[in-house]
């Protein structure tokens, strides 16, 4: 009889689904200055809410910030296109915070390191393609003692 094949079949073709659409991978983020707050990330699948509306994100999540070098991992996610942002929310309120000119005063991150300009980088100069068990570095920005001063 065929059938108990054909039932092994399919269950094995529903598990390998599920294993191929949820993976894991890692962001590395380089260069946090101190360890106040949290270091959050949030995955971006499109341009909408980019990069500062945390709501509109595909997935976020954060941990306790450290000195130096903070890996987060991402769990159960699609492997994709995302640009990715990630910040070091030095009082936890979960935004970056910015002088009245728009400058931040804590420190962030983005796929692809673009340059900030005067203005946030574009969705498009930080999406990046995620598979599942990549590591993704992104080096974190400061204002400088300029920026920082300035009113």
């Amino acid at each position: 009889m065929m059938f108990p094949f054909l039932v092994d079949a399919v269950v094995g073709l529903v598990l390998m689904t599920g294993e191929a659409s949820a993976c894991s991978v890692t962001i590395e983020a380089q260069g946090v200055k101190g360890s106040r707050g949290v270091v959050g990330y949030a995955l971006f699948a499109s341009k909408e809410g980019w990069p500062e509306q945390v709501a509109k994100a595909y997935k976020d999540g954060s941990q306790a910030a450290a000195e130096g070098t903070v890996v987060l991992a991402v769990n159960e996610i699609k492997p994709g296109r995302y640009g990715v942002v990630v910040l070091h929310d030095e009082n936890r309120n979960k935004k970056l915070d910015k002088k009245p000119s728009g400058r931040p005063t804590e420190g962030w991150a983005m796929s692809n390191n673009p340059k900030a300009k005067l203005q946030v980088p574009k969705f498009e100069s930080a999406v990046t393609e995620l598979k599942c068990g990549q590591r993704l570095v992104v080096q974190m920005r400061y204002p400088t003692k300029d920026q920082a001063s300035e009113r």
